[in-house]
């Protein structure tokens, strides 16, 4: 075998190797992938000072960009003022 024959058999199969070694690679470690994107999305429920109003719109609209910003990991599930706890109990409330 000359030297270049002997070169080029060595590229092909260092190709089939690097091939061969992606795809067990992928099928090996496809299980995991799958299961993470079906992880459970977290919801927070978060309440807010406001009655209603610009501000209620603003924090409701900036809940609503939580679950696209955090992959769909977190999501914030918003809620008026006295929905859940009182005025002065937000802190009371945390849990």
């Amino acid at each position: 075998m000359d030297g270049e024959s002997h070169s080029q058999s060595r590229r092909r199969f260092l190709k089939t190797s690097g091939l061969v070694a992606g795809v067990t690679a992928t099928a090996v470690t496809a299980p995991w992938v799958r299961r993470a994107g079906a992880a459970d999305t977290i919801i927070w429920k978060i309440q807010t000072s406001w009655p209603a109003g610009v501000g209620l719109e603003t924090f409701q609209n900036w809940c609503g960009t939580i679950k696209e910003k955090t992959g769909g990991q977190l999501e914030f599930q918003p809620f008026k003022a006295k929905d859940i706890v009182g005025d002065f109990e937000l802190l009371d409330g945390v849990k």
